[in-house]
């Protein structure tokens, strides 16, 4: 490419490169290095060692095409790099290593001989199947211990140490549990003889199928009753209440429902007999096939109606409403359309005989590849033409402009570009016979 004579920025270098492009400049960034590499191009120079000095950055992506790093120091940036080798199944000959350096090693199973280990440290030995000799252990390093079936012989156990160890099916012989700790043994389906238990607690219970032999039921704990296919035979419930009854086929025997205890029982399939329906009742009617008798309803209710292919005779339609009708394949008679209107009809494929239309309303001509006669286009109305493979026959084209070009594959006779534009262009393939480049 002639454009690559002189200098090019690290974003202009990405777009070459990222197209298999050569770039025969003698200065590259760790960004430009980063370009390169990662399309499997080599760099000829020796200001790029072979080598002695080399950034984090630059290392990062000669290693990941396995390239080899001879240096001796790392910093905690090059920790990095030692994860790129690691990574790659090289070697480190160094000597000190930080936790995250030995992660790296672990990872790769590599052995670490070293006796002091951090929580981290040993969660990465421990994930490996190795075994720790040590004697202290911290909440973590006891998760990476049971994470693999270890045993801990302590007979003190915070919740989230108790969590690890009856993840594993290991067996607890203390007696205080608290909700998180019980969680953990029902979790699998161990028995907790005691008797007093918070709402959390029931709900480890009978998620493991339990049974609660208490009296008081709050509403969480109810839901974790119902939701296991329970019985409660109380007769005041609340719309939450009712909500867990529903939702696991049970039934209730009340007469006053709200509107979201409504929506509970029509969720099952159940009818409702009242005759008075807010827009959420009829919502929760008509998302289950039923019918609604009244005459009255509003945008929200005819929404529910037509998602359902329901008819509606009226004749006034707001947006949402023709929204509702159009997305339904309806016809609708009227002559006025705002943006949004028209959005539904075309996106249903319908025709609109009006002349005036916002950027907004050609987006949604186009977007049904239907054609445009006007001559002004603003930025976004030429993303609708080009992002449905038509021509732009202007002179001056922005960068977003331009894009929505090369986006499609079309050709830019211009010759400023700037370097959004560049990308652009490579992106898609496409050649730029220009000479100045912008950063």
């Amino acid at each position: 490419m002639g454009m690559m004579t002189v200098a090019l920025s690290g974003q202009e270098l990405h777009c070459v490169v990222r197209n298999y492009t050569v770039w025969s400049g003698t200065t590259l960034s760790g960004q430009e290095l980063h370009c390169m590499v990662r399309n499997y191009t080599v760099w000829s120079e020796t200001a790029l060692p072979g080598q002695a000095t080399l950034s984090g950055q630059e290392l990062h992506c000669l290693v990941r095409n396995y390239t080899v790093w001879s240096g001796t120091t790392l910093s905690g940036q090059e920790l990095q790099e030692l994860h790129c080798l690691v990574r790659n199944y090289a070697l480190w000959s160094g000597t000190t290593l930080s936790g995250q350096e030995l992660r790296c090693l672990v990872r790769n199973y590599a052995v670490w001989s070293g006796t002091t280990l951090s929580g981290q440290e040993l969660h990465c030995l421990v994930r490996n199947c190795t075994v720790w000799s040590g004697t202290t252990l911290s909440g973590q390093e006891l998760r990476c211990l049971v994470r693999n079936y270890a045993v801990w012989s302590r007979t003190t156990l915070s919740g989230q140490e108790l969590h690890c160890l009856v993840r594993n099916c290991t067996a607890w012989s203390g007696t205080t549990l608290s909700g998180q700790e019980l969680r953990c043994l029902v979790r699998n389906n161990a028995v907790w003889s005691g008797t007093t238990l918070s709402g959390q607690e029931l709900h480890c219970l009978i998620k493991n199928n339990a049974v609660w032999s208490g009296t008081t039921l709050s509403g969480q704990e109810l839901r974790c009753l119902v939701r296991n296919y329970a019985v409660w035979s109380e007769t005041t419930l609340s719309g939450q209440e009712l909500h867990c009854l529903v939702r696991n086929y049970a039934v209730w025997s009340g007469t006053t429902l709200s509107g979201q205890e409504l929506r509970c029982m029509v969720r099952k399939y159940t009818v409702w007999s009242g005759t008075t329906l807010s827009g959420q009742e009829l919502h929760c009617l008509v998302r289950n096939y039923t019918v609604w008798s009244g005459t009255t309803l509003s945008g929200q209710e005819l929404h529910c109606l037509v998602r359902n292919y329901t008819v509606w005779s009226g004749t006034t339609l707001s947006g949402q409403e023709l929204h509702c009708l159009v997305r339904n394949c309806a016809v609708w008679s009227g002559t006025t359309l705002s943006g949004q209107e028209l959005r539904c009809l075309v996106r249903n494929n319908a025709v609109w005989s009006g002349t005036t239309l916002s950027g907004q309303e050609l987006h949604c001509l186009i977007r049904n590849n239907a054609v445009w006669s006007g001559t002004t286009l603003s930025g976004q109305e030429l993303h609708c033409l080009v992002r449905n493979y038509a021509v732009w026959s202007g002179t001056t084209l922005s960068g977003q402009e331009l894009h929505c070009l090369v986006r499609n594959y079309a050709v830019w006779s211009g010759t400023t570009l700037s370097g959004q534009e560049l990308r652009c262009m490579v992106r898609n393939y496409t050649v730029w016979s220009g000479t100045t480049l912008s950063g």
